[in-house]
């Protein structure tokens, strides 16, 4: 019995390393294909929110979209709510990454909306940015694709942002940065 139980205990230890060393492994290869794909080919990496743009444009584009669809501002009081939950670290935030762009079900013609949006709030784009930027710069974001594409089209430049149903608002990717 004991003899069994000490090479079961050596299996679980062992395998333990095992999984630990692999997860170092691919830990490091991520961070050196990222700076070998990004870095070394003389890519520009940026945050959009807070960096290029002066602000958050996943809230400017909600309260944007509240003075033309007021029935959205039933979806306030819960934004808050879960607001102060994240920040006081009661929640994550991955379970609230979802729930944030449902707002999106009661508003009609978004695509017509996103573009009204980005003419209104192209002058939050920061100077300094316009000035430096290239081609070939990569903004990497939270915010959700279909509001990101419109403005990085415009500016000729990539992202890569959560991937979000413009129709149902829901979340099928998403990138905390």
């Amino acid at each position: 019995g004991k003899e069994i139980y000490n090479n079961v205990e050596w299996i679980f230890k062992n395998l333990f390393l095992f999984f630990f060393l692999v997860l170092i492994f691919l830990l490091y290869y991520n961070k050196f294909y990222l700076e070998e794909k990004l870095v070394n080919n003389g890519r520009n990496l940026y945050d959009f929110d807070g960096v290029i743009y002066r602000g958050n444009c996943s809230f400017d584009f909600f309260m944007y979209c509240l003075t033309y669809y007021p029935n959205i501002f039933k979806y306030v009081p819960r934004y808050v709510v879960d607001y102060i939950l994240i920040k006081n670290r009661l929640i994550d935030i991955d379970n609230k990454s979802y729930d944030f762009c449902r707002f999106l079900l009661d508003v009609k013609d978004v695509d017509d909306l996103i573009l009204s949006f980005w003419n209104h709030n192209i002058t939050k784009i920061n100077k300094w940015y316009k000035e430096q930027m290239k081609s070939n710069d990569l903004i990497i974001t939270g915010s959700p694709d279909f509001l990101m594409n419109p403005i990085c089209e415009y500016l000729n430049i990539e992202s890569l942002s959560s991937v979000v149903d413009k129709n149902t608002g829901i979340v099928t990717i998403k990138q905390l940065f």
